[in-house]
């Protein structure tokens, strides 16, 4: 079995969650019991849960990254271009919640 440190676990178990059920399923509660830690190790990992729901959200997006990266460059940049829209769009029906907490959440001042 490969251990995992706790904030890979914590940040794995908001993943799931807000992938099952939306942002208001990830609460500290609900992602401490997941993850099988205390509730403070997510505070001190990750501050306050807006800190976890933005690891959580470079989670998704990282998801998102990695299968732009596994494409095969097409002969055409334009070409290129639309396939990119089309994975962004993908990605976004297969993963509101992570879709919405990545472009849809802002935060005035940030």
């Amino acid at each position: 079995m490969i251990e995992t440190s706790p904030r890979d676990r914590i940040v794995r178990a908001a993943a799931a969650l807000l992938a099952e059920g939306g942002r208001d399923a990830v609460t500290t509660r609900a992602v401490s019991r997941a993850a099988g830690v205390q509730a403070p190790t997510i505070y001190r990992q990750f501050g306050d849960l807006r800190g976890l729901l933005d690891a959580a959200a470079s989670y998704g997006f990282a998801a998102y990254l990695h299968a732009q990266a596994a494409r095969k460059p097409a002969a055409d940049p334009v070409d290129d271009l639309r396939r990119g829209w089309d994975t962004l769009v993908e990605f976004g029906v297969a993963n509101p919640a992570f879709h919405a907490l990545m472009y849809g959440d802002p935060r005035p001042g940030a």
